[in-house]
């Protein structure tokens, strides 16, 4: 497997080829927002023209990315104005946007404004996505009430029947939360409650090629 770690500079997006092809697929990964209301405070509005900024950038630049994927806390406390705020800032990007869940966010508030994300059937924001002979999965590692990351039994069962419908297909997963140690106390301590059953997961299937958080 391949990991890619996450980067914390609001200004700083980067592009990822998947799998080393001639004609590379490429996306854009930003992480960890931590948007207030810009309303709120001269510091949220100075933190929100920060993301502005970005979003301009990746529109100048990365117009022709197949997608962005935000992996997580898109917001420092789950606000329902803060998420108002970043759907409409969402809107100037030429690509499509897929959004995952973090610690500090919170799945009704999400919900509320960003509906057309999509949920599965138990109502985590998990989807699939098939790009040019390539399933990417997006998980919601989000645990009420709790910084570390968990795939409760449902949410597994529903990996594992997407890597099922992925045959051989190339497979790479995105999440907020590391899934295993990394060497970084901060990371570490909030990594996967249930990294091994997250594991079996995988090795039963073995088409997961990277995992993106």
């Amino acid at each position: 497997l391949c990991f890619a770690a996450r980067c914390w500079n609001v200004k700083a997006c980067y592009v990822m080829s998947c799998e080393k092809r001639r004609n590379p697929l490429d996306f854009i990964q930003i992480t960890d927002l931590h948007l207030d209301d810009p309303a709120a405070s001269c510091q949220a509005t100075n933190h929100a023209n920060l993301i502005v900024a970005c979003l301009a950038s990746m529109a100048d630049h990365t117009s022709d990315a197949e997608f962005c994927v935000i992996t997580g806390d898109l917001t420092n406390h789950g606000d329902i104005a803060a998420y108002s705020w970043l759907k409409t800032a969402l809107n100037t990007l030429p690509m499509p946007v897929v959004l995952i869940l973090g610690n500090h966010d919170d799945r009704p508030a999400f919900l509320s404004v960003f509906a057309g994300q999509g949920h599965d059937d138990g109502g985590f924001v998990q989807r699939s996505m098939a790009v040019r002979g390539v399933r990417f999965l997006f998980l919601d590692t989000h645990c009420p009430d709790s910084d570390a990351g968990v795939l409760c039994p449902q949410r597994l069962n529903w990996l594992d029947r997407q890597l099922a419908d992925a045959g051989d297909v190339p497979v790479t997963l995105f999440m907020h939360h590391p899934p295993c140690d990394i060497g970084d106390p901060k990371l570490d301590a909030i990594k996967l409650t249930n990294a091994e059953a997250f594991s079996a997961v995988l090795q039963r299937h073995g088409t997961v090629r990277h995992i993106v958080f």
